[in-house]
């Protein structure tokens, strides 16, 4: 990621056909990824087509989270009546 006069904010490249090539003259490996408003956005390319397109995944971090909490509440009533559960 690039920062210019933009404040402090970090603008990422482009990585299309001619961005790709760019980093690769430059000796870079692939766009970096950033998370924003609770996902991580991975540059990637489409199976079919190779075309460009912005990956978006949840943020491993409150993925685990909340897998953590939901394995806790199940254990807390893995042993309790059917009828009290619902």
């Amino acid at each position: 990621m690039t920062e210019g006069n933009t404040g402090g904010c970090t603008i990422a490249e482009c990585p299309e056909d001619s961005a790709a090539a760019h980093r690769k003259q430059r000796g870079e490996g692939k766009p970096e990824v950033f998370n924003f408003l609770g996902f991580t956005h991975i540059c990637g390319k489409t199976r079919k087509t190779g075309r460009f397109i912005v990956k978006r995944q949840t943020i491993h971090k409150r993925l685990s989270a909340k897998l953590s909490e939901l394995k806790q509440e199940l254990q807390r009533r893995w042993h309790q009546l059917v009828a009290e559960v619902g």
